[in-house]
């Protein structure tokens, strides 16, 4: 679009017009007689400073000089000094200490010391195991435990945790003893305090009455695989 101006000339009281001049569609930066338009826009140069704007911006024939800060995002745990994305988020690293988090467990640079539960489903000697969550009240923490009674594998003096077969009888508390620690570093008898972590836990769950619930009637007597941990 151009605007066009035109001029009157007054000679000895007649009057003549010149043709029009056009005034052009601003097309560029810091141009002027020129018509703004949607792209280029009129600035106020007067009060533009340069302080304002990055270095190798040009606002209105003004250069630029401020230098802008600039961040990268965060692309990895326990940085600082980025900027954070949907995946990496900030973290209040004083709301929790290594005894919050898993021994093992690294989490924005804090190494965790706490006793996580053990995976039951690793261990590869004496049969099946499940988890037993611990108790408190008896100073205990998770630990692994058989799921069926244990039994005299291939009568080989090897305690198995399996379904079929008839449970290891006919042996002495220290001889039990021995046997549980034949299977390697950290297993032995059960003690009494885990003993009854177990039945605490066993008489916690409703499913476990003939009720449907805790305390209704009575537990249910059956075989111990049949109850829920």
């Amino acid at each position: 679009m151009t605007r066009s101006k035109l001029i009157f000339i007054s000679i000895f009281s007649y009057f003549g017009m010149l043709s029009a001049t056009p005034y052009p569609n601003c097309t560029s930066d810091g141009e002027v007689g020129c018509i703004t338009n949607s792209t280029y826009k009129a600035v106020d140069t007067s009060s533009l400073d340069p302080a304002t704007f990055a270095t190798g911006k040009i606002i209105g024939g003004v250069a630029g000089s401020a230098t802008l800060e600039t961040r990268p995002d965060c692309s990895a745990g326990n940085q600082s000094d980025c900027i954070t994305t949907s995946t990496y988020k900030s973290a209040d690293t004083s709301a929790f200490q290594a005894s919050d988090i898993i021994s093992g467990k690294t989490i924005v640079g804090v190494s965790g010391t706490a006793i996580g539960p053990p995976d039951c489903s690793s261990i590869s000697v004496g049969g099946t195991w499940v988890l037993v969550p611990g108790d408190a009240d008896y100073g205990t923490n998770d630990f692994c435990v058989m799921k069926y009674e244990a039994k005299n594998k291939d009568s080989a003096g090897v305690p198995h945790s399996e379904v079929s077969g008839t449970p290891w009888v006919y042996i002495s508390m220290l001889n039990a003893i021995t046997e549980c620690a034949s299977l390697g570093a950290g297993f032995h008898l059960l003690t009494n305090d885990e003993w009854m972590t177990i039945a605490t836990n066993i008489a916690a769950q409703g499913a476990n009455w003939d009720g449907g619930h805790v305390g209704t009637n009575s537990l249910n007597e059956c075989f111990p695989q049949s109850f829920l941990l």
